[in-house]
């Protein structure tokens, strides 16, 4: 009688284990792939940071979060990625921030590793920035820079190890600008204040025409995370 049982035991295991592989295998095919618009939703965004090429949206940058601080201020990492300074002859990985103050206007900050364990970051402001270098949790702005030459145009260039660049523009009144370009043949990607747009194939400055009403459709194929349809499918 035993061993009648443990028969049945056994057959019932079987039987529970075939069908969870073939469940498992059935998922497998049905569920899509993930992409960055589903990465967005894991915890936490704002510590792990997103790659120069995942933040080839309005779409994706709009949905990063923005952390509250004791200051007035609101920031958000954009961006950690490894990339080079222009005046800097490695690859390393930075981290880019947003930073919002009590009256909307818009910064940026630029934060890499040194050598030595600390930090050294590029705070902007304006139409200036100053260098602070963090070692140990004692900070000393090592340069301070006037960037009113600059306005509207490049003053701080990253490179990807590829082709892409990443731009910062400072401007007065809170309207910086970050130019993100990509390798990948994209259109790029412009901040100017609190505001994203796509800019145009043919270069044209998507904050001064009308070329941004293609922003929605392209961002849009960027971010589609339906499952691909088979060739020959209806």
């Amino acid at each position: 009688m035993k061993s009648r049982i443990f028969g049945v035991i056994s057959l019932l295991a079987a039987t529970f284990a075939t069908g969870l592989r073939s469940q498992n295998a059935l998922t497998s095919k049905t569920v899509p792939q993930s992409r960055v618009q589903d990465k967005l939703t894991q915890v936490p965004v704002n510590q792990r940071g997103l790659s120069m090429n995942q933040v080839a949206s309005c779409i994706v940058i709009n949905q990063l979060p923005w952390v509250f601080r004791k200051t007035k201020r609101q920031s958000r990492l954009l961006i950690r990625d490894k990339i080079r300074f222009s005046t800097q002859p490695d690859f390393v990985v930075w981290e880019v921030h947003q930073v919002m103050d009590q009256n909307g206007y818009i910064s940026y900050v630029f934060k890499r590793p040194l050598p030595n364990g600390g930090t050294e970051s590029i705070v902007t402001k304006e139409n200036y920035y100053n260098k602070i270098t963090d070692v140990g949790g004692v900070k000393r702005i090592t340069d301070v820079r006037n960037l009113t030459n600059f306005i509207e145009r490049p003053a701080l260039t990253f490179y990807t190890e590829s082709n892409g660049r990443l731009v910062y523009q400072p401007g007065l009144g809170g309207q910086a600008r970050l130019f993100l370009a990509y390798d990948a043949g994209d259109p790029p990607v412009l901040l100017k204040g609190g505001d994203c747009r796509r800019g145009c194939v043919d270069g044209r400055d998507p904050f001064e025409t009308d070329c941004a009403n293609m922003s929605f459709e392209d961002d849009a194929k960027l971010t589609d995370t339906r499952p691909e349809t088979p060739a020959g499918a209806k």
